[in-house]
């Protein structure tokens, strides 16, 4: 989540280099982040990119 609030927008594979984390379980988290409405996917080519979504306080 911090990755992806830093860098505004990007890839999927930006996020995979930002984080280290392997593609499964970066592609769980990230489909975590848009069930709950914490991020927006947008389907491009060649992959997804994700942008955070803006979150009021509760």
């Amino acid at each position: 989540w911090r990755a992806l609030l830093e860098l505004g927008e990007a890839p999927a594979v930006a996020l995979a280099q930002r984080t280290g984390l392997p593609e499964a379980d970066l592609d769980a988290a990230l489909d975590r982040l848009v069930d709950l409405a914490y991020a927006s996917r947008r389907d491009a080519e060649p992959g997804a990119v994700y942008r955070p979504e803006a979150r009021g306080v509760d």
